[in-house]
Parts: C-alpha cells; structure tokens; sequence
C-alpha cells in the first residue's frame, strides 16, 4: 500500500491537487536513493516539473531529499513497485517516468535471487504497465553494465551481446526486454540507458563508498581477485545523461553511459589509499564469480546521441569523497598514521599470467591516457 510521508519530512499534497500541472509532473522511482536523489535535485533546480518520488526506502533515505522540504513541488510517496495499486496512483498524470528503482547490487541480488527478480523485473514490468494505463509519454529505464556480463571484446558496444553471468545483471536483461516489447506493442517511448559503476556523495554498499569509509579509518582495503578492470563514472555525469535523454523527447537506442576509461582495480585501491593520507594496508582475497573481470565501455554513442564528453580522469572527483570523511574521522578520535605507500598482500595476485613482451605490465603512476587501439578502430582508455 502507497502512503505519504509525514509532513515534516516532505511537502505531502495529494495527487489530485496536482492534476493540473500533468504536463510538468515527473515521477522518479527509487527517488530517496543514490542516484535518484541526484536527479530530483537537478530537476528541482533546472526545471519547473512537479517531482513525485516513489520509494520504499529499503536503500534510499529521507534525509537525501530533506534540503527541499519546504518546495511545494516536490511530492514523496511511500510505496512499492511491486505495488500495481499504488504506483499507478502515484504515477496518473506523469509525462515522464525515471525508472531508477531497483535490487542495485551485484552481491545482494546473489544473497536474495527472488527480490532482485520480484523488484527489477515485476516491478520494471508494473511501471511500464502503469505508465501504458496512465498515458505516461516516456520512461527512462536506469540498466546497468552488468547485461553485457564478461565482454568478448574491449570497448563494449551497445550491439555486442546481453550474456549477464550474475541475478543482477539478468533482471536487468528482462527489464530491457520488456521495455521494448512495451515499445512495440503498446508504443510507449522507452529509452534504455546502461550505466557503468556511478560513484558520489550518498552511495553506500558499493566497492568506492566501502573503500573510502575503510581508508578514512585506517583499515584494510579488501580487493577480491585483483584483475579488475572498472568503467567508473561520476554521479553528474550520469544525471546529465538522464536529464538529456528526456530531453531528445523521443525513444533511442540503448546508451552505455559511462567514461569510456577503465581503472585496475588495484590503481583504484591505492590511489584511494593515498588520498586517505595515511597508511592503509591492501590486501588480496580469492575472485568472487558472480563479479565481471573486466569492463570499459564504448562511449560513442552517449557523445553522438547525448553530447556528452567525459573527462579523461574518470576518478578526477574521487578527492571530494575523501575529505568529509576524514574529516568525521578526525572528530571522532580515529588518528591517521603517518602516510606512505600501501603495502600490498598477495602481491602475486597482481600480475596477470604473461601473453607476450608488453603484457602484464605494472606502472604504478596515476597518470591516465595509456591508451589502447581495438581491431574495431574505437580507442578504450585505460588509467595506470
């Protein structure tokens, strides 16, 4: 059942009283979350929508929306896309909906199977039908890089194939599949947008909030495998892809918005580590199967469609999510040793087997713009 939140949470109108303004109400599923509480505030401050926000708040958190408690335009509804009733309520009179509700985790979609399905894909399926029933113009689906699972090929084009090796990434698959299908057979606009590991302020659960939390503490940076290679891509980056998609006011093709960049994840946990400005030891667990090796993402086809050119040093704003950290740190009592390179535990981990003179190397700079030229002619860039 859909309810509303206290009043001293959030402006709480009901949704009749909004009818008026149909033209100019957007919905945003999973709206309390990560991302989504990025995008609301975009569009709070760009736009003159109308923003109704569904959540169930099993990840996201009131307070990501309390700086516009007081904006009349802003609207958060409790409920769940698993709830036909109470979504669709939420939903009437939207022109837009922002799918971005979702299981979001690789790890918690293996722990429970049954809510990553129940969640991305009934509940993918229930927001598409909501939003046939409703009249909705157009809906952005929030995918994710993991349908791709582990690529043929580097970069990873929109056209390779869908082989998810993990519940995540198959729930993400179906809700893909039932986008178009919804476009075809009831020609609703959907738009497809496949996201590459987001990072920013209000993410939890993920490898760089774990890992910044961990360094800022002092404690030990748990890498699992060590052959990892990561498309990051910064939370502005991808609220601009949302916003722009809605913006071409039409469907387009699936989108990988990423940074076309891929880091290592051990360059990831050693450059968090001497942003922590102390010693922060790094250490080399066995590979997790469910997790995919490698991943860099073709990015054409987000600067041709959306315009949108991602910076060379996709962690250039890794900086930010140290500083308050170690700041709270600090207050709290926790005392950072003095900094110096993290040592690293199973080093041997590290390399990858030899397949020839140039491979296996490992430049420790940060430097980033080693690049790498495919037998497709696109230009993956790999930080070092």
């Amino acid at each position: 059942m859909a309810t509303v939140v206290p009043s001293w949470c959030l402006n709480t109108g009901g949704m009749e009283e909004h009818a008026e303004q149909s033209a100019n109400k957007v919905v945003v599923t999973g709206g309390a979350g990560f991302i989504g509480s990025h995008l609301v505030e975009r569009l709070l401050a760009t736009s003159p929508a109308h923003v109704v926000v569904v959540d169930n708040l099993s990840r996201g958190r009131l307070a990501h929306l309390g700086a516009h408690r007081t904006d009349t335009r802003l609207q958060f509804v409790k409920a769940d896309i698993r709830d036909p009733a109470g979504l669709e309520a939420a939903v009437e009179g939207a022109g837009v909906i922002y799918h971005l509700a979702a299981q979001s985790t690789v790890m918690g979609a293996m722990h429970d199977p049954a809510h990553a399905f129940t969640t991305n894909v009934i509940g993918t399926f229930n927001v598409l039908r909501a939003a046939v029933r409703c009249k909705v113009a157009h809906v952005i689906f929030a995918s994710s890089r993991q349908v791709y699972g582990e690529p043929i090929r580097l970069p990873v084009e929109e056209n390779d194939p869908l082989m998810a090796i993990n519940s995540y990434g198959a729930s993400k698959v179906a809700g893909e599949a039932f986008c178009r299908a919804f476009r075809r057979e009831f020609g609703l606009h959907t738009t497809i947008l496949r996201f590459a590991n987001v990072y920013g302020p209000r993410d939890v659960g993920r490898v760089i909030p774990l890992w910044v939390d961990r360094a800022a503490h002092g404690r030990v940076l748990e890498i699992y495998g060590g052959e990892q290679i990561v498309d990051f891509v910064w939370i502005d980056q991808a609220v601009e892809a949302l916003v722009r998609a809605v913006v071409l006011g039409s469907s387009l093709p699936p989108i990988n918005v990423a940074s076309g960049t891929g880091t290592r994840i051990v360059d990831l946990a050693r450059r968090i580590a001497a942003l922590a400005s102390a010693h922060v030891p790094i250490a080399i667990l066995p590979p997790r199967s469910v997790e995919v090796t490698r991943f860099v993402a073709n990015v054409d086809r987000m600067r041709q469609l959306l315009q949108i050119e991602p910076p060379l040093d996709p962690l250039v704003h890794l900086p930010k999510l140290l500083s308050p950290l170690a700041e709270s740190a600090t207050r709290a009592g926790v005392v950072a040793p003095a900094a110096s390179a993290p040592t690293v535990s199973s080093v041997a981990a590290l390399d990858p087997p030899r397949r020839g003179a140039a491979a296996g190397r490992q430049l420790e700079a940060h430097a980033v713009g080693a690049r790498r030229v495919s037998k497709r002619g696109s230009r993956p860039r790999i930080a070092v």
